[in-house]
């Protein structure tokens, strides 16, 4: 019986300038990755268990393995830790994902494109929003008992159903109004705003009366971080798509903003489907 030929198999050796260029990046400690971030990076796990760009881009349920800076840091502290650090700067998500930002990074480095841009094109981000959570992960809000946790897709009737429960309504869309802020239609920043002053008045809520929380929660992961953060009741409000999109056309206030109601309630239905 012939002899089997010889194989050859090509050691691979890094070259001098990629070898050096691992070097010139430091350790994960110079880096900025401290026993401070390993709690963050914990307590952020906790708060968001699932792939928050999965949910973005397909609606899938995947469990989240790498907390990921959205705009890289590249060393510098004051982007690895920015100011009010939320949900807007942080995202939790599996390796598939990881490996997808990394290559939509090199592609706006590469040839100068915003990145927040090109991730809102590909789906992994949500350019406009008309909810925001916008508290840091693991914050409790103190609340009586009874209180409630009303969710549902936009022109559901959520407002309806808070108010004939006899508590304290914590309504999104009236503190942006307070604020002077579009009721339906917000951007990112005006969300954020108007989530910040409803967080305040929740911090501040005193007597038994029951507290009444209205959000939409366009991801299932944020309906279990309200629990987690008040210890609520959970109740959803849902209709079928078709009597919500009835209800926008129905609502001049919300014609003003009707794509990204529509969007909104498309992707609240594709996100909260019962597993098939």
């Amino acid at each position: 019986m012939p002899a089997a030929p010889s194989t050859h198999r090509m050691k691979f050796r890094a070259s001098h300038r990629h070898r050096r260029g691992q070097t010139s990046r430091g350790t994960a400690r110079e880096r900025g990755y401290t026993r401070q971030w390993e709690r963050f990076r914990d307590q952020f796990r906790r708060a968001h268990p699932l792939c928050g760009y999965c949910l973005n881009r397909t609606g899938r349920v995947v469990p989240g393995v790498v907390v990921d800076h959205i705009i890289p840091h590249r060393g510098d502290p004051d982007r690895f830790w920015p100011a009010g650090a939320s949900t807007d700067h942080f995202m939790h998500c599996c390796v598939e994902c990881h490996s997808l930002k990394q290559k939509v990074e090199w592609i706006a480095d590469r040839f100068g494109h915003n990145l927040r841009h090109l991730m809102v094109r590909r789906g992994m981000l949500n350019e406009r929003t008309g909810d925001a959570l916008d508290f840091p992960a693991g914050e409790q809000f103190i609340l009586p008992d009874g209180s409630t946790l009303i969710y549902g897709p936009p022109a559901s009737g959520k407002t309806t159903v808070a108010r004939g429960m006899g508590g304290i309504v914590y309504d999104l869309d009236e503190y942006a109004v307070g604020l002077g802020l579009p009721r339906y239609g917000r951007t990112m920043d005006e969300a954020r705003a108007a989530a910040v002053a409803r967080n305040e008045a929740l911090r501040a809520h005193q007597g038994p009366q029951p507290a009444i929380i209205i959000a939409t929660c366009a991801n299932p992961w944020e309906v279990h971080r309200w629990v987690a953060a008040t210890g609520c009741a959970v109740r959803p409000v849902t209709v079928d798509p078709e009597t919500c999109h009835q209800r926008v056309w129905g609502d001049p206030a919300r014609l003003s903003a009707l794509p990204s109601q529509m969007a909104a309630i498309n992707r609240w239905f594709r996100l909260h489907r019962p597993a098939q």
